[in-house]
Formats: structure tokens, C-alpha cells, sequence
């Protein structure tokens, strides 16, 4: 089996080469994995960074301004993969991430998609207490929907799914953390969470990386 890894991102020069490093540092990345970039209209150094970084199963996407969910779209219908890992660019996968995520997918044929356990990365503001609370909380929700069989939501920071049950985001305001899981329990698949799957989101102090343009897509927000 193949993985195709998708991150769609706009305006992420700072921090793009570290998290394209930090996926091609799965193991699984290395033997049977692809990363597809897709850089949605970016106007600062994004392309040109990821470009910078040659690799054979490495590629990067240079697109218009179309909103995330299209521009994850655009990926995931150009990838090879049989599964697909959703995530973005200000998030960093914990060694063994992708296999704690592949085991729990593969638990059953009914399983569609997985939600991997995002914490909030301790950035010593005042807001870090808070947020971690509220990632804290999200993720023993999801833990025990997921026991109860009825997890419909999740994190498209950390996310992995068969790209055979793949519906593709018809507004560019859509969101992957509600629409796929969605998508797969309506086509009577599992969704399930995975709290060995351990990923953390960064806080990036940039305020530039809020939209607000006509294609504004709220999950490339930062908050």
C-alpha cells in the first residue's frame, strides 16, 4: 500500500521546510510514502522553500488562490496513495505517528478514517493554559465517541482516511475536520480516534496567515 501525505498551505515560508523534514521522518514516509505540497496562492517564500527541498517522492504544488479545501482537493486527486494523511503546516508528527495511525485503520474493514491525538505545544503565553485545556478536553471527547462508535468530527491537522471513500469539498470554505468524517459514516464506515498517534500544533505568531480575502478559508487561521 501506498501513503500520500497532503498538506495545503498559504503563506507558511517560516515554518514549511521544517514540517516537509519532519514528515519525511516517518518511517513509513521513507518506504512506501509521497508528500504532496499544495501552496495556495502564497505570497511570501513557500514555494520557492519547498521547492528548495528536492526529493523524489516529494511535490510541491504552486496553485492560484482557490482556498484550502480546494487546494486539498487538487492533491489528493493528483496522489497515489491508497491512504490518505491529511495535516498542515504549523503541526509536528511524533515519531511513530503514521504507524499508530495505519494500525488503527487497518482494526477492521469498516473502519474509513482515523483521528490522531493533536496537542497544543506549550508556547508559555497566557493563552497556552487555555488552548491546551480545550485540545485536553476535544480529544477525550473524540476518545470516547470513538468507543461509542459515533465519531463524526476530528482534526484536519491529523487525519488519515482511505482515498476510495474520499468525497471531494465542493466550497472552498469547507472543512475537512467535519465534512470527511462526516462523509464516511454516511457511506456506514467507522471513524476512529487514535490517542497513540500523537501530533502537536504549533503556535506561530503571524497574523498575516488570517485571511480575509474573498477565498478566506478559516481553517488556515491561526489563533
Amino acid at each position: 500500500l501506498k501513503i500520500s501525505y497532503i498538506l495545503a498551505c498559504h503563506n507558511e515560508g517560516a515554518v514549511i521546510e521544517g514540517r516537509i523534514r519532519n514528515i519525511q521522518c516517518q518511517a513509513e514516509f521513507q518506504t512506501q510514502g509521497e508528500l504532496i505540497v499544495a501552496v495556495d496562492g502564497s505570497t511570501d517564500a513557500t514555494y520557492s522553500r519547498a521547492r528548495a527541498l528536492v526529493a523524489p517522492n516529494l511535490q510541491v504544488l504552486n496553485l492560484p488562490r482557490l482556498g484550502k479545501a480546494c487546494a486539498q482537493n487538487i492533491a489528493i486527486e493528483k496522489s497515489r496513495g491508497d491512504i490518505i494523511f491529511i495535516t498542515d503546516a504549523d503541526t509536528k508528527f511524533e515519531p511513530g505517528f503514521t504507524r499508530f495511525m495505519l494500525e488503527e485503520l487497518f482494526r477492521d474493514r469498516a473502519t474509513g478514517a482515523v483521528i490522531g491525538c493533536l496537542q497544543w505545544e506549550d508556547n508559555q503565553r497566557s493563552t497556552g493554559v487555555l488552548k491546551r485545556l480545550q485540545f485536553f478536553v476535544e480529544n477525550h471527547i473524540r476518545a470516547a465517541e470513538s468507543r461509542l462508535g459515533v465519531l463524526t468530527s476530528g482534526s484536519g491537522a491529523s487525519m488519515a482516511f482511505w482515498k476510495k471513500y474520499y468525497v471531494p469539498m465542493e466550497r472552498e470554505t469547507d472543512d475537512t475536520d467535519t465534512l470527511v468524517p462526516l462523509d464516511m459514516v454516511r457511506q456506514g464506515h467507522k471513524v476512529r480516534y487514535c490517542a497513540r498517534a500523537l501530533a502537536w500544533e504549533t503556535p506561530l505568531d503571524r497574523k498575516s496567515t488570517r485571511l480575509n480575502s474573498s477565498h478566506a478559508n478559516i481553517s488556515y487561521a491561526v489563533f
